[in-house]
């Protein structure tokens, strides 16, 4: 319901001309200045049901009473999960997904990179939480190079940090990147991807993998953090379809995964805009 009324709220200053969702971003990093969101109780874990969890103090998941993150790109990630699945969770974060996957790929694996140190504390916390031993995580970035690169942080929202400086943020902490064709030596079928606008360098460093074994890509598609990383939604829409991949979209309000086109895509991503949609690439039939 709280994100259905953002949305309404966000289309409605877009039609009056106005950036919707960059408008609602800066008033949420206002209200926090300000003191006016309150912090919840984080030091003990939450029980869903099936699955328990540490959330951050601002429980930035929205996941407190239901359990539910992101749910139609839950169903539809774990609508591609056997029990012998090889899942990449990159940008794993406190690892909502890789709890959720390592559930039920109980043969097979799960291998999460989340770089930020704080988030991984809190994810190999809920690893432990959850009795998982099938979920292997790195403390690291992932890019197309070797180095160390700063990781902006958001004042608040812990799933906000980003590889690049594009002014928002003032925190930060020096990460170490690797690359996936160095890292990963083994099959993979389904890579989860929320990097902020990263996700260009962190595929091209993997583009091997992504070749030789064609795993199904979730990936979030944000333009503008696409252009502010120093790529383009163009440049990553090229890339996946010079390496086979169809593509369709996560149509979160109809709960379903519905068609789209390259060009469509192109399109959306000509304009350096704050909104942004969840793809699936899937090899081209």
């Amino acid at each position: 319901m709280k994100q259905a009324i953002l949305n309404t709220v966000s289309s409605t200053l877009d039609k009056l001309g106005f950036d919707g969702d960059r408008v609602l971003f800066k008033t949420a990093i206002l209200a926090h200045k300000l003191g006016l969101k309150s912090a919840i109780d984080n030091s003990k874990p939450y029980n869903f049901g099936g699955f328990s969890m540490y959330v951050d103090p601002h429980d930035t998941l929205q996941i407190i009473g239901s359990g539910k993150f992101e749910e139609t790109e839950t169903q539809t990630i774990l609508s591609y999960v056997k029990e012998d699945t090889v899942m990449l969770d990159i940008g794993a974060n406190m690892g909502f997904y890789s709890i959720r996957v390592g559930q039920k790929a109980k043969k097979g694996k799960v291998i999460a990179f989340e770089p930020d140190p704080g988030n991984f504390d809190t994810l190999q916390k809920n690893l432990v939480l959850n009795n998982l031993t099938n979920v292997m995580p790195y403390n690291a970035a992932l890019s197309d190079k070797k180095e160390t690169l700063r990781l902006y942080k958001h004042p608040f929202n812990v799933g906000d940090y980003r590889l690049y400086n594009d002014g928002d943020f003032k925190e930060y902490v020096d990460v170490p990147t690797l690359r996936l064709d160095d890292t990963v030596k083994e099959r993979v079928d389904l890579i989860k991807i929320d990097v902020q606008g990263f996700e260009y360098f962190v595929l091209k460093g993997g583009r091997s993998i992504l070749a030789k074994y064609m795993p199904i890509v979730i990936s979030e598609f944000w333009p503008r953090g696409l252009y502010n990383s120093g790529a383009s939604p163009a440049d990553y829409l090229t890339m996946m379809k010079d390496l086979g991949y169809g593509v369709s979209r996560i149509d979160e309000e109809n709960n379903k995964v519905v068609s789209a086109t390259y060009e469509e895509l192109h399109e959306l991503g000509s304009k350096p805009v704050n909104r942004y949609i969840n793809l699936v690439f899937q090899a081209a039939v």
